[in-house]
Order: C-alpha cells, then sequence, then structure tokens
C-alpha cells in the first residue's frame, strides 16, 4: 500500500513539474524554435534556386570588394543569375531588394573565413539564415500573443499562425525577401504594442530603425509604417515623431545612397511604378483571397473561423482604436497594392506569397479573436470549428507545402506564367497535388510528365 501511494505522489509530481515547465516563456520559444528549425532542416521544398539565389553574393561582394557590383563575377555565374542580374549603368547588380543581403553580411563573413565562397555555398548560408530568422519569427510571434495571452494560448496562436500561414510554406524554403522583412514588422508591431500599454515610451528609436529595415528588405512594407506611427502617436505623440524622424533620417540616407549608385533617387525595385499596370485588378483581388492556387482564405481558412469565436475584448486587449489601422486596415491596403502588380500570382510559388508581408498584422487581428473561454455551446461549436481549420491550414502550409513536391511542379506543367487561368481551376487546386493527379492534369493540359517527384 505504501509502495503504491509513494508512485502516485510520485507521478503527480512528475505532472506538476511538467506543467509547471509547459507555461514557462523560456520553455516555451524552445520548444516553438526546435520545431520550425526541424521543419526548416526537412523540408523537401527549397526554393534557393530562385529569386533569392544572389543575395548573399551581393554580401560576398560588400565584404570582398566594398561594392553592391557584382562584375567581378565570372561570366558564367552571371549567366546563372540570369533575370535576378540587371545592368545599370554599365554594371550588373541584384534585381531584388538589398535588405536581406546586408543581413546577410556576417553569416557570409563567417562563412568566408571557413573558406566557402558564395558561388558554390550560396546554398548552406541560406539554409542557415533561413532556419535562424524562422526561430525568431515563431518566437516573435510568441511574445506578441504573450501581451493579450496566456502561454497555453499564446503557444498555439503562434504556432498555427506559423505552420498554418505562408510564415511557413515560402518562410522555410528559403531566404526570401519576405522573410526578414515580415520579422523586422513584426518586431516593430510589438514594440509599438507594448509602448502603447506603458506610461512612457522607450522604444521609439527601435520602432523608427525596424519600419525601415522592414521597407529595405521589401519595399511594399512601407505601408506598415503610416498605420503604426499614428496609432503609436494616440498614445505618445512625441515618441511617434520622434520614431518618424529616425525613419526619415535612414531613408534619406538610403535616397543619398541610391543618387550615388545609380543616379536616381530608388532602386529601380523600390519604384512605386513596379506595383501598377494589372489590366483586371479585380480579377487578382480575388484570386488573392479566393483563388485554389493563391487564395489566402483557401489556403489559412481559419483566419476567417477564429472570428465566429469572437466576444467583446478581453482586459489585455484593450488597445486604443486605431489598432484596426495595424490588423485591418494595412493588410486591406497591401492587398490592393499587390493587387495592381501585373504579374500578381508572383511566378512559380505556393500560396499567397506576396501577402506574407501582412501577416504580422493579420496575427494581431486573430490575437482580438482567439477564444479564451469556452462556456457558452456557440463557443463550443465555433472553437471547433477552428480546430478542424486549423488542422486543415497547417495540412496545406506545412504537410503539402514543403512535403510534396507536386505542389510546387503544379506551376510548372503547363507553365503558370503563360496559363494564368490555371490559378482558379478547381478541378486540380494546387494544394492537393499528388503524383496521379499531376498526372491526370498534364495529360489533360499540357506536356508529357517528368520523371516522378521523389
Amino acid at each position: 500500500m505504501a509502495h503504491k501511494f509513494m508512485y502516485l505522489f510520485s507521478l503527480e509530481h512528475k505532472r506538476e513539474i511538467i506543467n509547471t515547465y509547459l507555461k514557462n516563456d523560456y520553455v516555451i520559444i524552445v520548444i516553438l524554435c526546435a520545431l520550425a528549425l526541424l521543419v526548416v532542416s526537412t523540408t523537401v521544398i527549397e526554393n534557393e534556386t530562385s529569386d533569392p539565389r544572389g543575395t548573399t553574393l551581393v554580401a560576398e561582394s560588400i565584404l570582398q570588394k566594398g561594392t553592391i557590383k557584382l562584375d567581378h563575377y565570372k561570366k558564367d555565374v552571371r549567366k546563372i543569375l540570369s533575370y535576378r542580374l540587371v545592368r545599370k549603368n554599365k554594371h550588373f547588380y541584384y534585381v531584388f531588394p538589398l535588405g536581406a543581403s546586408i543581413a546577410s553580411i556576417p553569416f557570409v563573413a563567417v562563412a568566408n573565413l571557413l573558406g566557402m565562397e558564395m558561388t558554390r555555398y550560396d546554398h548552406q548560408v541560406q539554409k542557415v539564415m533561413t532556419a535562424v530568422v524562422a526561430m525568431l519569427m515563431i518566437a516573435m510571434l510568441y511574445r506578441l500573443a504573450r501581451q493579450f495571452l496566456e502561454p497555453g494560448n499564446a503557444a498555439l496562436a503562434a504556432g498555427l499562425f506559423w505552420f498554418g500561414t505562408s510564415l511557413a510554406s515560402t518562410g522555410a524554403t528559403a531566404l526570401w525577401s519576405h522573410n526578414l522583412a515580415t520579422l523586422f514588422g513584426l518586431i516593430a508591431l510589438d514594440l509599438a504594442i507594448r509602448d502603447s500599454k506603458a506610461e512612457h515610451s522607450r522604444s521609439w528609436a527601435r520602432i523608427g530603425l525596424c519600419l525601415f529595415l522592414a521597407y529595405f528588405c521589401r519595399p511594399t512594407l512601407s505601408l506598415l509604417s503610416p498605420f503604426l506611427l499614428l496609432f503609436l502617436f494616440a498614445r505618445h505623440r512625441l515618441a511617434a515623431v520622434k520614431a518618424g524622424l529616425v525613419l526619415a533620417a535612414l531613408l534619406g540616407g538610403f535616397v543619398a545612397f541610391s543618387q550615388h549608385e545609380f543616379g536616381q533617387v530608388l532602386p529601380s525595385y523600390y519604384l512605386p511604378s513596379r506595383v501598377s499596370g494589372a489590366s483586371d485588378v479585380t480579377t487578382a483581388l480575388y484570386g488573392n483571397l479566393f483563388s485554389p492556387a493563391r487564395g489566402l482564405l483557401v489556403f489559412s481558412p481559419f483566419l476567417v473561423a477564429v472570428w465566429l469565436c469572437a466576444r467583446r475584448a478581453p482586459e489585455t486587449f484593450r488597445l486604443n482604436p486605431l489598432w484596426w489601422g495595424l490588423g485591418l486596415a494595412w493588410p486591406v491596403l497591401h492587398l490592393i497594392v499587390i493587387s495592381r502588380f501585373p504579374h500578381w500570382w508572383a511566378g512559380w510559388s505556393y500560396g499567397p506569397r506576396l501577402l506574407m508581408d501582412v501577416l504580422p498584422g493579420l496575427f494581431l487581428l486573430t490575437l482580438r479573436a482567439w477564444p479564451t473561454a469556452l462556456d457558452t455551446r456557440r463557443l463550443r461549436i465555433a472553437a471547433a470549428v477552428l480546430a478542424v481549420t486549423a488542422v486543415f491550414s497547417v495540412f496545406v502550409h506545412t504537410c503539402q507545402g514543403l512535403y510534396n513536391g507536386y505542389s510546387l511542379l503544379w506551376n510548372a506543367e503547363p507553365p503558370i506564367d503563360q496559363n494564368p487561368q490555371n490559378l482558379f481551376d478547381w478541378k486540380y487546386p494546387q494544394f492537393l497535388h499528388t503524383r496521379t493527379r499531376h498526372q491526370e492534369r498534364v495529360r489533360e493540359y499540357g506536356p508529357k510528365p517528368e520523371p516522378p517527384v521523389n
């Protein structure tokens, strides 16, 4: 009898220890980061040879030659870079944003010290940085969620948002410009909300810096700045002005650099004219929200389902009403802007890649509606619907988006850029693509299938 009692006591004690650890923020962050690292390390889909190829070469050029020009690389390297290069003023430049390249400098420096040249080891350095950014991203999601939710719910919300959105299906496949831009936007958002709850703002300099870095990594993040500064202004006017001045000073420096390097106000990728010229904005809007290949609400339906659980805002979410600008107005404006882009489906992408930039705002919106109590029948039913859509979203973005090679091959046969009407084809949705369905689709729409993807 005594032995049985001691066993039960020991078991209960172990349970208490486990529960204590699972309520510890640092333990939860380590678990979330470990899961994100596992996914990045094991994904079958890798896009390092897509647009991000060239990111580390710019960093290496800065370290070795003191310039962002890529003239010194051999002709065969420039040939591999192909469309990623632009020739301007008789020099070769990487066409995509500079922010990711600047952020890569410490990693490339270490690689160079180890004898690794980026013409051969670009893939490996990208992989390391992708993993680091993914872990920082999921940790920041949890940090933001903890401002409103207890540890268990914060971990669920952060985990769902990483594994059930493009943060996984895009962010885990390569060092896209989206990755760092979204991370800096998320950090700025977290800092602004913390300051809005405090008596004094101590983060205005970091907010201004992060807003610039988000834009520097991806120019569409410029849309975040007015909404975030206005939100901060409602609580701390002087801090918002100071943050805006920091942002303006950094933007001024960037303009001066661009004028010196390119002879124009901004690098071509940063010019507003780049996101214009779509022949049918309405179709693009619909496609970005509801198409079976790029639809945000199709690939992540929990974003809608969570609002079935909405109730009166809890005390922890008593923010000034301008937070709706961050959670709703910013994403809507971004949606309109990218829908004006002629290539709104973003080429050979998986899901709503171009909407990844506004996921921090949508995360804040999700936290407002997140169920913390299921004390009515309506809420229990709503939570069940949320759970089903959450599982579906994780399946779509993590399982299909990262471990199913046919989801990416869907873009190739037939080529999506020449057949954009297929973006709306519910007979063969991208997120349900398989070997069998691919063979059927090719027989019906395109050329003979290539050998199976392992």
